[in-house]
């Protein structure tokens, strides 16, 4: 079976790589496609899809091919040079409506909400297969596509949707495998004995970007908008300072796991005792850090689920309603407590930004602990199985497309 992956991001490894290492152990022809007309510059140019920077693999090397956009991705579609694309992406979006379709089967794998916020049921539509975690994801797409209207009434979307919907796991945690905690504490040399406590900061940035992205199409003085900064980075400031209080009042290590795009606070930074952007995307970073863990923190991460996998409790911090990002639907879906992967008792517990300040500071780590049925129960419902074969599954729903 000939294979390509769709590389956009040089992080996009961190999701393929076990696909591609089980592939390659099954003696699959597989190729990673680079697209070189993503930028090298700007807030993601750190990211840029170089095939220098490629992970090693354990069971092989893939070939590299290197593209220029849709038109060269195209014409390498069309020479029918694979059986299978597998991407983050749909079609639709790839390829444009020029494209002629060509003998490969589309599989598109499920890459948090992304697939679900950016291409609308037109993603689904127009791949041969959706990879998603669980049946549970295809239940909750519904629900979001038709809150946000996008799906005509008594017509057989829904259907079709439900169809191209394929339960397969969740493959990126495979690479925790690779992972040895003594190492990454030898590493960053923390203590056997020492807890460590994960913080990941809030993700959005701040400035007038985070300030329109918040309030779009609102027009505000120049006063409001300096007010709502001034007040967004205090108020980050005094959850940072109380998240090391509560790491200072456990004796925990505190990692601070930030992303290149969004820089971390001067004072998120000195407040640390260890500083990490992505160093690594097989295994991941966070991948790494979560191995020595006690505790996760943060904003509505999907790193949740990733913690949730490996055994280790986290504390979502609720931004105040002025400053949670995303549409109603987006918020009803997939952040409300009734059925969110973030407030999940046993596993995941949300606190507002005040609470956090005031309580934090005198909890204890012994609160916040992982309960083995909630956990469970939570790997069913959202990441569908932790037994290690959600990679093997991508490659029989391949097979299945394709024949």
């Amino acid at each position: 079976m000939r294979t390509a992956f769709l590389v956009k991001r040089a992080n996009f490894y961190r999701l393929y790589a076990p696909v591609v290492d089980e592939a390659l152990r099954q003696g699959w022809e597989v190729e990673c496609w680079h697209d070189y007309s993503q930028p090298r510059k700007g807030q993601k140019g750190y990211n840029f899809p170089a095939v220098e920077s490629v992970p090693s693999f354990v069971h092989g090397k893939p070939r590299f091919r290197r593209y220029y956009g849709s038109r060269e991705l195209r014409g390498l579609l069309q020479q029918n040079s694979t059986d299978a694309v597998v991407s983050l992406t749909p079609p639709s979006s790839e390829l444009g409506d020029e494209f002629r379709p060509s003998s490969a089967k589309w599989l598109m794998l499920q890459h948090a909400l992304s697939n679900f916020i950016a291409y609308g049921c037109e993603g689904f539509l127009s791949s041969d297969g959706v990879g998603l975690y669980s049946d549970y994801w295809t239940e909750l797409v519904l629900e979001y596509f038709r809150e946000k209207q996008l799906i005509p009434a008594g017509d057989q979307t829904e259907r079709k949707i439900e169809k191209k919907a394929l339960a397969v796991g969740f493959p990126e945690m495979e690479a925790s495998r690779l992972v040895d905690p003594g190492e990454v504490r030898h590493r960053l040399g923390i203590p056997g004995d020492k807890p460590v406590v994960v913080f990941l900061p809030y993700s959005y940035g701040f400035g007038l970007s985070s300030f329109r992205a918040t309030h779009p199409d609102q027009e505000r003085s120049r006063w409001d908008q300096l007010s709502y900064i001034l007040r967004q980075c205090w108020t980050d400031l005094n959850v940072v300072k109380a998240v090391r209080a509560f790491c200072d009042r456990n004796g925990a290590h505190l990692i601070v796991k930030a992303r290149l795009k969004r820089p971390t606070p001067i004072y998120t930074k000195a407040l640390a005792d260890t500083h990490l952007y992505d160093e690594s995307v097989y295994p991941a970073t966070i991948l790494e850090v979560l191995s020595i863990a006690s505790l996760c923190i943060g904003f509505y991460s999907t790193t949740v689920h990733e913690a949730a996998y490996l055994g280790i409790p986290y504390l979502c911090i609720r931004p105040t309603d002025k400053d949670v990002r995303g549409d109603r639907a987006l918020q009803r879906i997939f952040m409300d407590r009734t059925h969110c992967s973030f407030d999940f008792p046993g596993v995941s517990v949300v606190l507002e930004v005040p609470e956090v300040i005031q309580r934090l500071p005198r909890e204890s780590l012994a609160e916040f602990r992982m309960d083995a049925q909630a956990r469970a129960a939570y790997v069913e419902r959202f990441l569908g199985c932790d037994d290690g074969r959600s990679s093997t599954r991508v490659l029989e729903e391949i097979r299945r497309l394709k024949h």
